[in-house]
């Protein structure tokens, strides 16, 4: 919903500029972010990965999706995303992660990767991954299943 967006915009931009009261007041007037429907197993197992592989295609922007290639955008300044199913959170070894995902602890799943792909600045607000490219439900079930076999 639109409110949605209203809500989790302003704390991400007042986390970047290091605003703490201001991300104080926004947390306590309910800022959040949005919450995507759980991903069953027969979802994921279902899903279609060629759907997934397009959908991948604005990742390669700023993250490589494919061994042996670069980012193909001028923002190639995220992880790869190679072997990212199981991988620590912020764990890509000499990779220069903002300090709000460094602070993060867990393990990239289906459910971490629903969330963060589904609302990046409103999961971990001061993230350097601020846009993602708009997704269905269905390419967003399909990429997560695409990421699962890279």
């Amino acid at each position: 919903a639109a409110s949605d967006v209203y809500k989790r915009q302003p704390i991400h931009l007042a986390i970047k500029k290091n605003n703490l009261e201001m991300t104080s007041f926004l947390t306590e007037s309910g800022a959040h972010p949005i919450e995507p429907a759980p991903i069953s197993d027969a979802e994921l197992a279902a899903a279609d990965l060629e759907t997934g592989r397009i959908a991948a295609i604005g990742c390669s922007q700023c993250h490589i999706v494919e061994k042996g290639t670069a980012p193909s955008g001028q923002h190639n300044h995220g992880p790869p995303l190679i072997g990212i199913f199981g991988r620590e959170i912020a764990a890509v070894e000499g990779f220069p992660y903002s300090s709000a995902l460094a602070d993060i602890s867990g393990i990239w799943n289906v459910e971490e990767l629903n969330r963060f792909i589904t609302d990046p600045a409103g999961r971990i607000p001061g993230t350097n991954m601020e846009l993602m490219p708009k997704l269905t439900d269905v390419e967003r079930v399909a990429l997560i299943a695409y990421l699962g076999g890279l």
